[in-house]
């Protein structure tokens, strides 16, 4: 692993400076954070001295002065450190520069004359890495909307260029200007010094070093004993604490707490045994080395430019058409580099450990939330990873409450989840022929490219029909089950919520609850009633068309304080999709869009859907709030054992932006300031508090799994997964889990324990009052986790 990923790492850096991007290698990338310091003060001295003297250089300070010193520094000095890959002379590293700061200032100028267009442009540009990728879809735009400016001359450019240049000579000691003779004449060059190479050279070997390739283990990972006590076998590769961290007096803490339940937890997952599915394995395979894109697999090769149209020298039209045509192909090319490179290096990995039984090491985070630790190929994965795993051991799926527990499976996958189990079973019995076609012949036969999780649906239709062939079938497939909108489902269970319960399947119902559906309705009727008063947003919405996956997102994450603008964001999204599905256009009213109406009457009907939820989200805002008054962190111990720190300190340093998105950070000065940061510990505590929860949760349901005789067992977040013969059993224990957790008062013994934490005179807010739901009617719930 280690070996690996220095080999990773170095070709990185090789391949940076092959494109002249030093600055994007790790010595590079340390240089361009620290020596803004240096190069700072040196500009604004010698803006100084500009103002007294004149002087040919300092027809330059007009525009030195115009882009803020503290973003004019990186860029000149990413431009240098890129152009240390070799020698180059100093007029065209100086023009250079001088076009990077012209640059900058114009995008400024268009984003406060065109704000609309500018973000539009943004937007796009977005999806690109890279200054000059940026540039020319901001460019584009630009032109595009008419945005005038007057260019600089040559004379302006190589001005400010060579100021700055000189002065990152003078001040920051990586370069040296030497005299080479090229024919008749002599030119100054500008290259690093011997000792900057070898420091950069250093610099990259030892950030190699340091990042290894984590992989599945060949034998089972130590358990976890202590904080700094479990996983890897080797501190060469991986010398790092239970809990992911670099703070060593939180370790220290961690030492002397109550975790033997978190450890148990942690070590079972880790015991679980894995091998690679070789029927998945076969189908990827050969899909992907076809050039197959099917089932969210991205091109194998890059999409060839069109060629030019023979009279493009004499025929306008044609040229603008073959432009607009090869940079929509270079843009999709661009955009799928990265799935293509996450393809084949998963294809690299279960090639490797395709004879192999393997194991998982598992690391948390803060809040408690448990995370294999390798990369690529891990049971946390999209739905093509999970599809590559099995289990290592497996068991007949027995009698019928495991044959029926792998039929739901097989419908969930497929996108039946919010039918009643018996329609899920009823439609794998009723579609027996069709999942044999699949099984027996997956690449002539793609009908599983349908489901909602084609790879996983693929891996369970084959291992279906193996029991449905062979009833002791020993059955290895990974089957889940998950929880419904977990977030909403801990409030409800918090404050004891009767009307976020039953629409989170906390409570026992005919069939499963939809809480989206639930929304959604509630949405269409406050738009009637807005259409009844003459809104014509209102009517235009009601034609256009609301349905559940509108809401889907907006819910999801307004658990976890998300605002009205990242709602509007999603509502636009969603129209969009619609939009290309179904040929509509989006609703208008007097030219302009109607995403933020739709927003607002949208967030009205999740405050009503799920109202205890924001009074809850708001109880702990208000108790942040009190913490911040007093410039203190909160503290709280999860109920299994596990002390969490929430605590944003604002930064001494500052993270400067470029207009098109490029971040630029000092870390040679970034340390934490005495004051915490308050938009960020009031918004964060609630998100923060309730994964610390859902984590316990899957603790103690992984223990209480253990009990049950579960051997085989993975666990993302709030989605549980064992053999479909253990199901049941799983089933129950997740359910006694939860009923034993939320039986206690565990928002009175949060408040108790912040309350302790302030100083004697500060009072934390009353808690929400609770309402009247049985917790114990969670064992009665067959929805709960399905």
């Amino acid at each position: 692993m280690q070996t690996l990923g220095q080999d990773r790492s170095l070709k990185r850096s090789r391949k940076s400076r092959e494109r002249k991007q030093e600055s994007a290698t790790p010595g590079g990338g340390q240089l361009l954070a620290q020596l803004p310091e240096v190069l700072i003060p040196a500009i604004n001295a010698w803006k100084e001295i500009a103002r007294k003297r004149p002087g040919p250089r300092h027809k330059a300070l007009s525009h030195i002065k115009a882009l803020r010193v503290e973003l004019m520094a990186p860029l000149a000095l990413r431009v240098v450190l890129d152009a240390l890959s070799g020698a180059r002379e100093f007029g065209k590293i100086a023009l250079e520069i001088g076009g990077v700061i012209e640059d900058e200032l114009a995008f400024q100028a268009f984003r406060r004359s065109c704000p609309g267009h500018w973000k539009g442009a943004l937007d796009r540009s977005s999806d690109f890495t890279g200054y000059r990728e940026k540039r020319k879809h901001i460019m584009f735009a630009m032109t595009k909307w008419g945005f005038d400016r007057e260019p600089w001359s040559l004379e302006e450019r190589a001005s400010v260029g060579t100021v700055l240049l000189e002065l990152i000579h003078e001040n920051c000691g990586i370069l040296e200007i030497t005299l080479v003779r090229q024919g008749k004449k002599t030119v100054n060059h500008v290259r690093a010094t011997e000792e900057t190479l070898e420091w950069l050279e250093h610099s990259n070997l030892r950030a190699a070093q340091l990042s290894p390739m984590y992989l599945p283990f060949l034998e089972g990972p130590l358990d976890w004993i202590g904080p700094m006590s479990g996983g890897y076998h080797s501190t060469n590769v991986f010398a790092s604490s239970v809990v992911k961290t670099s703070d060593r007096g939180y370790i220290r803490e961690l030492e002397s707490a109550d975790m033997g339940g978190v450890y148990r937890a942690m070590n079972l997952l880790q015991r679980t045994k894995w091998k690679i599915n070789p029927v998945i394995f076969e189908v990827y395979s050969h899909l992907w080395e076809s050039g197959y894109t099917i089932a969210g697999l991205p091109v194998s090769e890059p999409e060839p430019v069109p060629a030019k149209p023979a009279d493009i020298e004499t025929n306008p039209e044609a040229l603008k058409a073959w432009k607009i045509a090869a940079r929509r192909v270079h843009d999709a090319n661009y955009r799928h580099c990265s799935d293509r490179l996450r393809c084949s290096r998963l294809h690299w990995v279960c090639e490797r450990y395709q004879d192999e039984i393997f194991w998982f090491c598992h690391q948390l985070d803060w809040r408690g939330r448990a995370y294999p630790v390798s990369y690529y190929l891990q049971p946390q994965g999209p739905d093509l990873v999970k599809a590559l795993l099995l289990f290592g051991e497996g068991k007949p799926v027995g009698d019928e409450l495991g044959r029926s527990w792998h039929a739901i499976h097989g419908a969930n996958c497929w996108g039946l989840d919010k039918k009643p189990f018996e329609e899920r079973i009823a439609w794998v019995t009723d579609n027996e022929a069709m999942l044999r076609k699949i099984a027996e012949d997956p690449l002539a036969y793609r009908k599983w490219e349908e489901a909602d999780k084609p790879w996983q649906f693929l891996a369970w239709c084959c291992d279906w029909v193996d029991v449905l062939d062979d009833p002791e079938h020993i059955s290895c497939l990974v089957v889940h089950q998950d929880a419904t909108q977990s977030g909403i489902q801990i409030y409800s269970l918090l404050l004891r919520d009767e009307v976020g319960a039953e629409a989170t399947n906390c409570v026992p119902t005919e069939v499963p609850s939809d809480l989206y559906g639930i929304v959604a309705d509630r949405l269409s009727v406050l738009l009637v009633t807005d259409k009844s008063a003459g809104v014509l947003a209102a009517s235009k919405w009601l034609d256009f068309g609301i349905d559940r996956s509108l809401c889907k997102r907006p819910v999801m994450t307004r658990v976890y304080n998300a605002t009205k603008h990242s709602a509007a964001k999603y509502v636009q999204d969603w129209v969009e999709e619609r939009c290309k599905v179904t040929g509509l256009k989006p609703p208008a009213v007097d030219g302009t869009n109607t995403y933020w109406y739709l927003a607002e009457r949208l967030w009205d009907a999740m405050a009503e859907a799920i109202a205890a939820t924001g009074v809850a989200q708001d109880w702990l805002g208000a108790a942040a709030g009190k913490f911040v008054a007093c410039q203190l962190p909160v503290n709280w111990v999860t109920p299994m054992g596990l002390p969490v720190t929430h605590s944003y300190s604002r930064w001494s340093s500052r993270q400067v932006k470029t207009a098109i998105g490029d971040k630029f950070r000092k870390v040679s000065v970034r340390a934490p300031s005495n004051e915490l940061d308050h938009r960020r510990m009031v918004s964060a505590l609630a998100p923060n508090y309730i994964h610390s929860l859902d984590a316990a949760a899957m603790m103690l349901t992984v223990n209480k799994a253990e009990e049950a005789g579960i051997t085989s067992l993975t666990c993302n977040h709030d989605s549980f997964a064992t053999l479909a013969a253990d199901s049941q059993a799983l089933a129950e224990a997740t359910r006694r889990a939860y009923v034993e957790l939320f039986s206690q008062d565990l928002l009175g013994d949060f408040r108790d324990q912040l309350q302790r934490q302030l100083p004697e005179g500060i009072e934390l807010p009353p808690l929400p009052a609770y309402g009247s739901l049985d917790v114990g009617l969670v064992q009665q719930s067959l929805y709960f986790f399905s």
